[in-house]
Formats: structure tokens, sequence, C-alpha cells
């Protein structure tokens, strides 16, 4: 019972996110406020991470706000700015995010982050042996 309930989850998540993509790109052609505003807030009811992604992206204060409210979104944001290679918008984080950059951050980009948080020690290691420090005190 417990897989069956897990797949119809699944089944549920990858068809709403179907749906919320087309109401995006909808949203999108038409510049439609109300319909893109009404596409994030049923995004956020089902913790379908990629569409609000998608809505907020472009606006990293909104972005933020979704790291900040939304439960999980924060690794899967950071995930995808880091896999476009938006490394400004990501070390351009406010600091409340710093703990949360250590887990996400490949070691290509923690140094730059422990840089600028100046834990000078700590990016040294990372330059220096290149391995990720396992406890951090920032």
């Amino acid at each position: 019972l417990g897989s069956a309930g897990s797949s119809g989850a699944a089944k549920w998540k990858e068809s709403g996110e179907e749906v919320l993509g087309a109401l995006l790109v909808m949203a999108k052609e038409e510049e439609n406020h109300m319909l893109n505003q009404a596409t994030a807030e049923l995004a956020e009811v089902h913790s379908l991470h990629g569409v609000l992604f998608d809505l907020s992206s472009a606006k990293m204060a909104d972005l933020e706000h979704y790291m900040r409210n939304i439960a999980g979104f924060r690794p899967y944001a950071m995930g995808r700015l880091v896999k476009a290679g938006r490394v400004r918008d990501v070390l351009s984080l406010p600091d409340e995010f710093s703990e949360d950059l250590l887990d996400e951050l490949p070691e290509d980009l923690l140094w730059l982050h422990l840089a600028r948080m100046q834990s000078w020690r700590e990016c040294s290691r990372v330059l220096g042996k290149g391995k990720y420090p396992k406890s951090l005190a920032l």
C-alpha cells in the first residue's frame, strides 16, 4: 500500500509540474500577472520546485523569498543556480543562506564563498587540499 501511495504521489507531482508548466508558459506569453501569481501559489502549495524556480529565478528577491519560506526549496534552488552557472547570483545570496551554501556548493565554488565570508583558514584548506572542510565555524 505504501509504494502504491508513493507512486501516485510521484505521478501527481509529475503531472502537476506539467500542467503548471503549461500555465507558466501561457502567463509569460500573455504577460498575465494574475495567471503568473495563481501558478506560483499552486506550485507553492504542491511543492513543485521546478515550476517555482522557473517562476521566480528572474528576480532574485522573489527567489530568496521562496528559499526562505518553502520547505525543501532552498537546496533545490541553489543547485539549479549552480547548474545554470549563475555564480554571481549564488555568491550574492544574503548571509542567512551561508550555512546551506557550504553543503550545496561544489569545491570549485566553495572557496569563493569562504573568501566572501572572510573564512580565510577554511578557504586556504579548500584551495590547498582540494577537500571540503567537514566542520566550519563561520
